[in-house]
């Protein structure tokens, strides 16, 4: 407990800092930099939020796929499900009002002494992603939050007075400015280094039973277009102890017509990648079972692309991502209303 409760007056300190600091006034979003933890080797990718007067904060997205996830966002803002980023695996350091904090964290900070206040708002730690609920970061996630935030802090410092070490013309849209230390002497000595990083190509173990894809090709096929979507749902579930979520709507139709073919409320359990994982095996055999095979699939989801890879080379069925499924839209909005 006296462990922990350090832990917790360095994390109160170096929020009061970053506050001070204000780093929204002069940085976006977009000027995203990584920490790469001495502890773990996990690179976390930082973004500051404020700057349009609506929050301040600072998220901490953690690895290569959760950036990529984070630019397709800021790119698609307008066309992503709103749900997307409850799947995003991040760390996040808002300021929020007294209402909004979890009382485990008032709790914590009454017990510390630590009153402070910010315009009114307090310093609120989380940790969300996989479709679960944002909650108070568990104990093994604390010490990574130090990392962050105090070395954060030395870049924000530097970029507040020149940005261009951030991101310069000349860069490589993949290169990002990481913080890494390295141990000498028993000491930790940290650097700065520019380094290429890109996406993974696929991020999702896939599950399915080759026999149901040779049963599915043996169907005659038809030239319908299918869209499919998977809609987060932001409305929080709780079915077993300690455990809130997002479920998740599985849908197809077909375009033409507008007739729901498959829907499907999934839970994110045991985690949001193992439910992606399963979906294969449960569509095709919903299409073996409903003696349907077409060859063209648009969807608008990204958590769908590596399924619809899969289609594409092992069930020879065309596919293709696409932001306009109006008649997917209209079959979830009457199945949200339905819900309510």
């Amino acid at each position: 407990m006296a462990q922990s409760n350090h832990i917790w007056e360095t994390l109160y300190k170096l929020a009061e800092e970053f506050f001070k600091l204000k780093p929204w006034e002069k940085m976006y979003e977009s000027d995203i930099f990584a920490i790469e933890s001495p502890d773990t080797g996990q690179y976390y990718f930082i973004s500051i939020m404020g700057s349009g007067g609506e929050t301040y904060s600072m998220a901490a997205y953690e690895g290569v796929e959760a950036l990529d996830k984070f630019w397709e966002l800021e790119d698609n803002a307008d066309n992503i499900d709103p749900g997307f980023l409850l799947t995003i695996d991040h760390l996040m350091l808002s300021f929020d009002e007294k209402q909004d904090i979890e009382q485990e964290q008032l709790d914590r900070m009454k017990q510390l002494g630590i009153d402070k206040r910010y315009d009114d708002l307090y310093p609120h730690f989380v940790k969300t992603g996989q479709a679960l609920f944002p909650a108070t970061p568990q104990e093994e996630y604390l010490g990574e939050f130090v990392h962050i935030l105090r070395e954060g802090l030395e870049i924000i410092k530097k970029a507040l007075n020149n940005q261009l070490i951030i991101y310069a013309e000349e860069d490589d849209v993949d290169n990002y400015l990481v913080r890494k230390a390295e141990k000498i002497d028993n000491k930790l000595v940290w650097k700065e280094v520019k380094e290429h990083i890109e996406a993974p190509e696929q991020t999702v173990s896939l599950q399915y039973d080759p026999n149901v894809i040779a049963r599915f090709k043996q169907q005659k096929p038809v030239r319908d277009v299918i869209e499919m979507d998977l809609v987060i749902i932001p409305k929080p579930v709780q079915e077993e102890e300690n455990t809130i979520f997002f479920p998740s709507l599985l849908i197809m139709v077909n375009a033409k017509s507008g007739v729901v073919l498959m829907v499907e409320l999934l839970k994110p359990l045991p985690s949001f990648k193992k439910m992606l994982g399963e979906l294969p095996d449960k569509i095709l055999q919903y299409m073996v079972n409903s003696s349907i095979r077409p060859t063209r699939i648009k969807y608008r989801s990204s958590h769908l692309k590596d399924i619809a890879r899969l289609f594409s080379s092992d069930a020879k069925i065309k596919t293709w991502q696409s932001y306009n499924l109006p008649a997917t839209d209209e079959a979830v909005e009457s199945l949200l209303d339905h819900l309510e």
